[in-house]
């Protein structure tokens, strides 16, 4: 179902409840963290949330978001990722609300924790060119289609040429990596120890290549508002935005002003 205005607003208002959770913990533990996609956008161009948006989305070092992982987080707070729940499907992390329920409908079939959250990205270092670019970039693709094929909507795409294609490299993937929770497991542990490079990827990331960015681009950030809440943005943020959207300050024509994220079920 595609939520309301009233969920809509309702959805936001929790999201921002975690992001100060979040903002807490790394504020206390001295952890590095910026926004990211659709947020960082946001934060630019609207002080907040794209007005037809309904996630936040953040990004981490490697070295940073492994210690988030480890730690203890405050009630009602789960942290779901690989360490925390192995069935997640995602290799990234989710700040979940445990007194919501927000079901996508694309982890509906999940027996896993579902709530409202924040997305956290590691950021993995990534080849520079060459033969070990197109190598891990092959990893990568394969490890993307696997997961995607745990979804229960991968299959809607659009045009058929897409869905086909993208079904038999999912097909590929399932054949290649039959055990998708310990690949993901093993390609996790093999980013960690990835060698130092002047390039980083957003690992988990929904952009495709355009999430490889120069480390240069991320070496430090400044204070941005996001709906009233001071938040760390690249000083590159302007990079990284031309890379991702293109002339990012025009807003998209009307019919492509909406959400991309579908709930099941919400509740709080």
């Amino acid at each position: 179902m595609e939520l309301n205005e009233e969920q809509l607003k309702k959805l936001k208002e929790l999201e921002l409840e975690c992001l100060r959770t979040l903002i807490c913990l790394c504020e206390q533990n001295d952890l590095r963290w910026c926004l990211a996609g659709g947020s960082l956008l946001g934060a630019v161009r609207h002080q907040g949330f794209i007005p037809w948006d309904d996630d936040i989305d953040l990004i981490m070092p490697r070295r940073d978001y492994d210690v988030l992982c480890r730690l203890k987080m405050p009630e009602p707070y789960f942290l779901q990722c690989l360490k925390t729940e192995p069935a997640c499907g995602i290799l990234f992390a989710k700040l979940m609300n445990t007194d919501t329920v927000y079901i996508e409908s694309s982890r509906r079939h999940m027996d896993i924790h579902h709530g409202v959250c924040v997305d956290i990205f590691p950021v993995d270092y990534y080849p520079e060119q060459g033969l070990p670019d197109l190598w891990q970039w092959g990893l990568h693709m394969l490890m993307h289609y696997r997961m995607r094929s745990l979804y229960a909507d991968a299959h809607r795409i659009r045009p058929l040429y897409r869905k086909i294609g993208a079904e038999l490299c999912m097909a590929v993937s399932k054949l290649i990596l039959p055990d998708a929770q310990k690949a993901m497991i093993w390609y996790e542990q093999k980013l960690r120890h990835a060698e130092r490079s002047s390039k980083v990827i957003v690992t988990g990331g929904a952009y495709g290549r355009k999430d490889i960015y120069r480390i240069s681009w991320l070496g430090f950030c400044r204070k941005a508002l996001f709906e009233g809440i001071p938040v760390n943005i690249p000083v590159h943020y302007d990079e990284i935005l031309r890379q991702t959207y293109g002339c990012y300050m025009e807003l998209p024509p009307a019919e492509e002003r909406k959400g991309h994220h579908f709930a099941e079920v919400f509740h709080a």
